[in-house]
């Protein structure tokens, strides 16, 4: 299995993916209870406790672990009940109701802030030690305890998102500066002349061919033997020498 942390910046933390979760998860319990769940970072799937947990996906590598009685827990909190052996099967099921769509609620929370993405594709295997991390979320007023399970390549695609950009910093060389002393071959197209391949065949010394621009005409310039895209230049003379004087510059300069 690849190791995920090895994409992040040395040193880096998970506290501050920890602490979001948490925001997500308090917010999440004021809105429903009227005061803040405990979240705990860390656990593992070995605990006892989610042994026969259910897991409820709510996004690729995240789901929800929910032990048996904690859908009923979470409707007796959100609608302020106490435990009672008068409950009758019809409050029984308003409980699984109201406890469904709160935990409905924390998945789309933790969805949205996390921008987990929706689509459903994994199956976790709880008997089976998993890559990741869990977040025990507990109430004090309650025995409600309840776990997020992120697997290792998410919590680091998260993280990541989650940190600051980058600084940018300016190359160690610019490139001008780099490619300053590299050699290239500068020439100039004197001009061509049209030939048959039976001419080119017959062609022996002493035969004269007709270029098609004058001397006195400006001529492109080529790098290595090609063409560059831009730049001309005249072709003069000095004693025994041809000279090219730049008539347009390759590279945009006027020097």
């Amino acid at each position: 299995m690849t190791d995920a942390t090895l994409w992040l910046p040395p040193g880096t933390s998970f506290g501050r993916l920890d602490r979001r979760i948490a925001q997500v998860v308090h917010g999440w319990s004021r809105v429903w209870f009227g005061g803040d769940a405990d979240i705990v970072p860390g656990g593992t799937l070995r605990e006892a406790v989610w042994s026969k947990a259910r897991p409820q996906q709510c996004g690729r590598g995240g789901w929800l672990l929910v032990p048996d009685e904690a859908t009923r827990t979470l409707g007796r909190l959100a609608l302020h009940l106490e435990p009672g052996a008068q409950e009758t099967e019809a409050d029984r099921a308003t409980l699984d109701s109201v406890g469904a769509d709160c935990l409905k609620a924390l998945g789309e929370a933790l969805l949205a802030d996390l921008e987990i993405e929706s689509v459903k594709r994994e199956e976790v295997n709880l008997a089976a030690p998993v890559a990741g991390a869990i977040w025990k979320i507990e109430y004090a007023r309650s025995a409600l305890r309840l776990g997020f399970l992120l697997q290792e390549a998410e919590r680091a695609a998260l993280l990541l998102r989650l940190m600051p950009p980058a600084e940018r910093r300016p190359p160690v060389v610019a490139p001008d500066v780099a490619l300053a002393p590299l050699e290239v071959a500068l020439t100039a197209s004197l001009g061509t002349c049209g030939v048959t391949l039976a001419e080119l065949r017959s062609l022996s010394t002493g035969d004269v061919l007709v270029l098609d621009r004058d001397l006195s005409a400006t001529s492109p310039l080529a790098i290595d033997g090609s063409r560059a895209s831009s730049g001309s230049c005249a072709i003069a003379r000095e004693a025994d020498r041809l000279l090219l004087e730049i008539a347009e510059p390759i590279i945009g300069r006027n020097s």
